[in-house]
């Protein structure tokens, strides 16, 4: 037999707490454990896996208990002193206790003592669960790999401290400030805030049941935080943290997304509780032996699944399902790309679309923002912005869009879904203006980033956050976005002169049961126009309006004759462009051989013979 499974582990754990009065120190519960239950221990459970020679199973009740923590069913560590280091059940541990004292009655499988109602309650209301917790990157600094196995073996964690004294019972970050100034004065100030920024971290922020890694090698250690800091006369070590151990270690290419690319950030004491999700679950891996009751809340969401391209999609968008597969293929590939084309052929209608397909019927998980010359970062991810408070004017930082739904992507629960952020109208902003640092975090969705409002704090793109954006090449070519843009998103052309574009106005005057006649016309515009990137889109003749004469004659003279006149600006004269791309002249090309209904609706042939007649008469042109 090889230790218990986790699950079993936890009901050992809550029977010694109900025994023990609803809390208890670590050494206690193990005790009683071992009284009540130490025979299904095997003599392997009980080999030393530190040479503090700690029993295998003990180290495992250890890690179980850390995940009670964060399942909400013990107390983290109290920060009081007469409390520290107690084991204590919280409101849903005298919940889950209470289901064994239930089923121990009703079946006598288990002689447990008894606890008194005045006991139950008193040390129930001892036991206040803290949400949170927090994951640390410790590096043994000059002391390398060799401080390292000191560390394991005699669990703990340490900072060299050689020059800081300080109180750390009371000590507040101004306080590690002014000590290390006043203790390291031979350094240089920017040596100085590292070893200040580790301190701070170390002593202040840190706290017990909090997850520490260390990398030694090719290897990372994994543990939790015991305790208070305290001091040792080691000077390599003076300041030191107790810590409980995995028993093994974790090959560095094995490490869950985020962490790889948390590792190579600077200094001492880095904070990986950006990746606390996919630490738990690791540990969780690492200490279950069979099958685990808490492996759900644990568990690191794995990649967002794309749904694949439907009939009712293609339907909708009027564009082949294959074509939509391929495109849906390369988000998932990429997670971000851009959609490009002269106006009206489906950009942003295609991007919502796709936005809406990926997220399903959870549509606010869809936003959209239209980039304009004077965008800022600032507006589209955070910036300083002035607020109200008390009747004064202060200023702080305030999210923008991208950060709001990133917040949201990245809140427990919500890695598996997917989101969707439409950038529309792209290239009418100074990109690199409005992307800053997050250029990088395009390339590289593994990494985390130091941000320039929020320097303090780890960001990154989480994978389940997808980007489409869009550019009119007709508002500005291009050729004028950055080469870093186009390395970071793949971009698709939508043209009216190719697939699936071309194909668009076909499909859906055959969806309608409308003859090809407004095709026919779109095509008769285009082939006038001899700049590629002018040509018109087929978005302009798929409403409604465009189904009868007088809807038609509106989008003539309000769309499309105003967009020509700017095209061919200084080049040919309005009258000119009128009578080339005049409705009355476009539509006999278009009308050639083709029958169009009358005001009673039957079919009558438009031939040469009728070139001349006015199509002001036409009641429906569909």
């Amino acid at each position: 037999m090889v230790v218990p499974s986790q699950s079993v582990l936890r009901d050992y754990i809550l029977r010694a707490l109900i025994a023990l009065g609803g809390s208890a120190t670590k050494r206690d519960v193990l005790t009683w454990i071992d009284n009540a239950f130490g025979e299904t221990f095997t003599d392997e459970d009980r080999q030393s896996v530190h040479s503090r020679n700690e029993p295998k199973w003990e180290n495992q009740v250890a890690w179980v208990r850390h995940q009670m923590v964060d399942a909400g069913l013990i107390a983290p560590f109290s920060a009081g002193k007469s409390e520290r280091g107690l084991w204590a059940l919280t409101e849903n541990g005298w919940a889950a206790a209470a289901e064994i004292v239930s089923v121990d009655e009703s079946s006598q499988s288990a002689q447990i003592p008894s606890v008194s109602g005045e006991e139950w309650g008193r040390t129930r209301g001892r036991a206040k669960h803290a949400v949170g917790g927090r994951a640390w990157l410790i590096r043994p600094g000059q002391g390398g790999s060799t401080l390292a196995k000191t560390w394991r073996r005699e669990s703990f964690v340490s900072l060299s401290a050689q020059n800081l004294s300080i109180d750390t019972e009371t000590a507040t970050e101004t306080d590690i400030r002014e000590a290390v100034d006043s203790g390291y004065p031979h350094l240089d100030y920017a040596q100085r805030l590292q070893i200040t920024q580790a301190a701070q971290a170390f002593i202040v922020r840190m706290s017990a049941d909090d997850i520490v890694l260390t990398v030694s090698d090719d290897h990372a250690w994994i543990g939790t935080l015991v305790g208070e800091p305290y001091e040792s006369t080691h000077e390599q070590s003076m300041l030191r943290r107790s810590v409980d151990w995995l028993a093994e270690p974790v090959a560095r290419a094995d490490l869950p997304v985020p962490v790889p690319g948390l590792l190579d950030k600077p200094g001492d004491v880095v904070d990986l509780t950006i990746a606390i999700d996919a630490l738990a679950a690791l540990a969780a891996a690492f200490t279950d032996t069979a099958d685990d009751i808490d492996a759900d809340s644990l568990q690191v969401a794995s990649s967002v699944m794309i749904p694949d391209a439907s009939d009712s999609l293609a339907a909708d968008l009027f564009m082949p399902r294959a074509v939509l597969q391929e495109w849906l293929d390369v988000l998932a590939d990429r997670r971000q790309m851009v959609f490009y084309g002269p106006p009206g052929t489906g950009k942003t209608f295609v991007a919502e679309a796709l936005g809406r397909h990926i997220v399903g019927t959870e549509t606010d998980r869809v936003q959209t923002v239209q980039f304009h010359p004077s965008y800022s970062y600032e507006d589209f991810f955070e910036g300083l912005r002035p607020v109200v408070e008390n009747g004064n004017l202060t200023y702080s930082v305030v999210p923008g869009p991208l950060r709001k739904l990133v917040a949201e992507a990245t809140t427990p629960g919500n890695e598996s879904q997917a989101y969707v952020l439409i950038i529309d109208e792209m290239n009418r902003a100074n990109l690199a203006k409005v992307f800053g640092e997050l250029y990088y975090l395009l390339e590289y969705r593994d990494q985390a980033i130091s941000l320039q409002y929020s320097p303090s704090k780890d960001f990154r793109l989480p994978k389940n956050l997808f980007i489409i954006g869009t550019m009119n090449t007709l508002d500005r070519s291009i050729a004028m976005v950055d080469a870093a843009i186009r390395r970071r998103f793949p971009f698709v052309e939508l043209h009216p002169s190719i697939e699936p574009v071309s194909g668009v106005l076909d499909a859906y005057l055959s969806a309608q049961g409308s003859t090809r006649y407004r095709a026919r016309l779109l095509a008769a515009l285009n082939e006038g126009i001899d700049e590629r990137d002018l040509q018109v889109g087929p978005s302009y003749l798929m409403t409604s309006s465009a189904a009868t004469q007088p809807g038609l004659e509106r989008i003539w003279k309000y769309d499309i004759l105003p967009l020509l006149d700017d095209h061919f600006y200084g080049r040919i004269t309005p009258e000119q462009v009128r009578a080339q791309f005049g409705l009355a002249a476009l539509s006999r090309k278009a009308r050639r051989g083709e029958p169009r209904l009358t005001d009673d609706g039957d079919a009558v042939e438009f031939g040469r013979e009728h070139e001349r007649v006015s199509d002001e008469g036409l009641a429906d042109i569909s």
